[in-house]
């Protein structure tokens, strides 16, 4: 295509003094020995009044720049309206219509092609516990079906050797259900012998517990328990009339529990203190 956009004639910008501007600027600033400048409360007005009079000398050299930016960008800036109205607005929307028909044909093509290779797995697997996502696959729309397919199969022999060596691994109930979530047999081996040994710690810690529990309870026995000093003011009371005796009992929970039960089945009249 012929150049059909020219540019005749460019911008001159003129910068003679700049040279000598900042010559005289970095002398200036030199001079001022700004790396010596302590940072004090004496100094606060020294060090405001310099910022300012070279900010002040700055901003009239940027004033200029952008003046000169503002000129140089106008004629630009016309160009660029017309061109976007004139070219951009006729070949963008073909260029996007052109590419969503091509997204739309390799989108097709890419759904068909997994929906193949999802069917071949099907015919495939005989387990309930995969799934099609558990393969990982990365169909794209230039690979091959063979090697999709290649893949599935390589899957599912290893599957079929992973449930043949469960068979013959301790606690195979719990390592089978822990392959059925992660297909991964290593995993699964190594997860359930953190479960044993975690249930056999707390087996052997609570054995442990019932053992320091029974040695702190001292066992109470018939000869050891002294026997009552003799009643010898106990008066006879005429048959019919109630009498009022001391009973001391020596004995765990379960022993004056079942004290209490015989006194109530004969109906005798009780009260007890327990200390």
């Amino acid at each position: 295509m012929n150049e059909v956009i020219v540019v005749e004639q460019s911008a001159v910008i003129k910068y003679p003094l700049l040279t000598q501007i900042s010559g005289q600027a970095r002398e200036k600033i030199d001079a001022l020995n700004i790396d010596r400048i302590e940072a004090t409360d004496e100094n606060l007005s020294l060090i405001k009044a310099t910022r300012a009079d070279l900010n002040k000398d700055y901003k009239e050299l940027e004033d200029q720049r952008k003046r000169v930016k503002e000129v140089v960008l106008a004629e630009y800036n016309s160009f660029e309206a017309e061109y976007r109205r004139l070219i951009t607005a006729v070949f963008q929307p073909a260029n996007e219509q052109l590419k969503n028909l091509a997204s739309e044909v390799d989108n097709r093509i890419l759904t068909e092609k997994t929906e193949r290779i999802k069917s071949y797995f099907k015919a495939k697997n005989t387990y309930d516990f995969i799934s099609f996502a558990d393969i990982g696959l990365n169909i794209i729309k230039s690979g091959s079906d063979k090697s999709y397919a290649a893949q599935i199969d390589a899957f599912i022999a290893k599957v079929e050797n992973d449930l043949e060596a469960i068979k013959g691994v301790p606690n195979s109930d719990r390592v089978l259900a822990k392959y059925h979530i992660g297909k991964d047999l290593s995993g699964a081996i190594a997860a359930v012998n953190q479960e044993m040994e975690r249930e056999a710690a707390i087996s052997r810690q609570r054995e442990e517990q019932a053992a320091k529990r029974a040695e702190a309870k001292p066992e109470v026995k018939a000869a050891e328990i002294p026997a009552p000093p003799p009643v010898t003011d106990i008066k006879v009371k005429p048959e019919g009339q109630c009498l009022q005796a001391l009973l001391k009992i020596r004995g765990s929970n379960s022993d004056i529990e079942r004290v209490k039960g015989f006194l109530k089945v004969t109906g005798i009249q009780y009260e007890i203190s327990i200390y």
